[in-house]
């Protein structure tokens, strides 16, 4: 409901592999998960997207299968994605200790992130693992978003405060 009010503007995407569809789908709830797609289509038209990655993951793989075959019958556009975690390919080691630390599993290699590739995607590897299709469509986002920035002074909130207490 909230997204039916206030999405006049946005652009929707269907997110990573633990976005509502696609649990859906994994969870062989097809029907549900062709529910969902449906009616976040009728809410942003065509600015709404099935998102993929490629994590070398197989629900990864399947959920691509099946958005790019629900792209394809609904008229929905099927949009390129990478869940980034770090810069660069060598800064796993980095994020892995940043992970170990933070959930007590120092002296371990796993990073808890199953599959490869967090890094920030060059356009190369972006166009090596999709469709030339797909990548344009991510071009095609960009081109409609329409962030203008104000880089002059400070541009704090204004808090007031009650009874004029610090």
């Amino acid at each position: 409901a909230l997204l039916s009010k206030y999405g006049g503007n946005l652009i929707c995407t269907t997110a990573c592999i633990f976005g509502r569809a696609q649990q859906l789908f994994l969870n062989n709830e097809r029907a549900s998960a062709l529910s969902e797609i449906s009616d976040l289509k009728k809410i942003f038209g065509e600015d709404f997207y099935l998102e993929i990655a490629c994590h070398q993951l197989e629900d990864e793989v399947q959920v691509a299968e099946f958005f790019r075959e629900v792209g394809k019958n609904m008229g929905i556009k099927v949009v390129p994605a990478t869940d980034s975690h770090y810069l660069l390919p060598s800064d796993k080691v980095i994020h892995n200790i940043f992970k170990q630390l933070a959930y007590g599993t120092v002296g371990t290699d796993d990073d808890g992130f199953p599959g490869t590739g967090y890094h920030i995607w060059s356009p190369d590897e972006m166009k090596a693992a999709f469709s030339q299709e797909e990548v344009d469509n991510t071009l095609e986002i960009g081109e409609k978003c329409n962030v203008k920035f104000d880089f002059t002074g400070y541009h704090l909130p204004e808090f007031n405060r009650p009874d004029d207490r610090d």
